[in-house]
Order: C-alpha cells, then structure tokens, then sequence
C-alpha cells in the first residue's frame, strides 16, 4: 500500500507530495476551517529548518551546532537572570545580544527574538520590561529545548517548514 498522496493544492500546476495522514489532516484543516486553522497548527514552530538547510546544508553539522548551542547558552540565561534581578542594564544587554544571535545561528527564530526584545528593554534601562522580556527568554528557551531532546526533532522541523510552505502558497506568497 502506498501511503503517499498527492495534496493537489496546485499553483503554476505543481503538486505537493506529502505523508499521506499530514496531506490529507491539513487538506481538511484547510477545507472545513480555513486558512487560519492550518497557519495555527503551524504556529508553534520552534526551528526554522529551512533557514538550518540554507546556511549549513548538513544535517550531521546542524546536529553538532545545536548541541555546542546547548553547552554555553544555559549559563548564560542564569547570569542573565541575575543581571535582571540586580539590575545591570549593560550586563543584560550583552547577554540577551549574544543569545540572539546564537538563537538565530540555530534558527530558533522565537527565543532570537525574545531575546532581542531583552536586549532593546536593558538598552531602554527599563527593569520592569526587561523582567517580563526575560520571562518570555526564559519560556522560548525551555521549549527549545525541550523541542530539541525529542529523537525526531529533525523530522518535525522538516515538516513543520513544509507546513509553512504551504500556507505561503495558499496565500499566494
């Protein structure tokens, strides 16, 4: 039995081939609740493997990086942590800086911007947005990695770009 099938959500007369449960699960979502149910599901996208695969085209390198990602980012989410606590706008602002750019180097798109958001509240000097700023640093972080300690995260990367994809097509992006 084949379990592929074509999703025929065709623009210039291309087809998308996807899994057959994934085709026919967003086909449904696209038919029965529109756009926004599809776009929703997709949502929750930790990594952007698409930009991964451009940068690096190596999916043992991209292994390698993630992990060296993990070795320096926690310490540096508790030093910033204490910087907010006690107040050093410059210290935060270093911190949420370099984690912005190590998330985006991975491609977790949420915690490099969460993290941004950090940076421009310490640069602001504003404690009590960089409190919240680092709640939301803090909670990206988390669900990274716990995105990440999954065997298949690959996969599920994989297809939540795919899912993307498609909704780009459908808006005709």
């Amino acid at each position: 039995m084949n379990n592929k099938v074509d999703a025929t959500k065709s623009e210039g007369g291309k087809a998308n081939r996807l899994d057959g449960a994934q085709a026919l699960s967003d086909v449904t979502l696209e038919n029965e609740f529109g756009l926004e149910a599809l776009e929703s599901r997709n949502s929750n996208k930790i990594i952007d493997w698409t930009d991964l695969m451009a940068r690096f085209d190596n999916e043992e390198f991209i292994e390698e990086i993630i992990e060296s990602f993990f070795v320096d980012n926690p310490a540096r989410i508790e030093a910033m942590t204490e910087a907010v606590k006690i107040g050093k706008a410059d210290a935060v602002q270093s911190y949420a800086h370099a984690l912005k750019g190590s998330a985006a180097t991975i491609g977790a798109t949420s915690l490099s911007e969460a993290a941004h958001r950090l940076q421009l509240a310490a640069k602001q000097e504003d404690p009590e947005t960089s409190e919240e700023f680092l709640v939301d640093v803090q909670a990206e972080f988390e669900k990274l990695k716990s995105f990440l300690s999954q065997p298949d995260w690959i996969q599920i990367a994989k297809q939540q770009d795919s899912r993307q994809q498609q909704i780009e097509q459908l808006q005709g992006k």
